[in-house]
């Protein structure tokens, strides 16, 4: 039923949370675990200080540093989406994916250029003014794309649970 997988993870224990889940679905159904981490671009500084002519038209040049910045935050989504599938994989087949641009688009176009049945992802509980102003990828995640998601609450655990366990 499902034979591809996707699980967009973050780096956060909200985001791992939908591990346990997409683990068990893949050895029940014999699944391919796809891993993915997106990346999202610097916002460069408003407005945009110097223009730079190229191949005939204008860029944004990046301030200085900005590039540096940007490909080690490649590097640290490489190493840790690498990481997450070397322990979890238990000889499953797992591909891994590290993607640059807007969340929620760049999960429907991994899950729609692996061809994935199934996509699960780690949610915050937000309500109110917490989900007016930070949005949700989720939700985002489900006006596009025509493949089911499984959202997987996460509950973070009081101090008291934290300390005990």
């Amino acid at each position: 039923m499902y034979r591809r997988i996707l699980v967009p993870l973050d780096g956060t224990a909200c985001s791992e949370a939908a591990l346990p889940h997409a683990q068990a679905l893949a050895e029940k159904f014999g699944s391919e675990l796809i891993l993915m981490r997106v990346v999202e671009p610097t916002p460069l500084p408003t407005p945009v200080t110097t223009m730079a002519p190229m191949d005939g038209g204008l860029w944004a040049a990046y301030p200085p540093g900005i590039s540096e910045v940007e490909e080690t935050r490649e590097e640290i989504a490489e190493e840790y989406i690498e990481e997450t599938a070397e322990r979890i994989g238990r000889g499953r087949p797992i591909t891994t994916e590290v993607e640059w641009g807007g969340a929620a688009h760049e999960i429907a176009e991994c899950a729609h250029e692996h061809r994935a049945d199934l996509i699960i992802i780690g949610a915050h509980e937000r309500s109110g003014w917490e989900r007016f102003l930070l949005g949700s990828t989720s939700e985002s995640l489900l006006h596009q794309t025509d493949i089911p998601v499984l959202i997987v609450k996460y509950h973070e655990p009081h101090r008291e649970e934290a300390a005990a366990g």
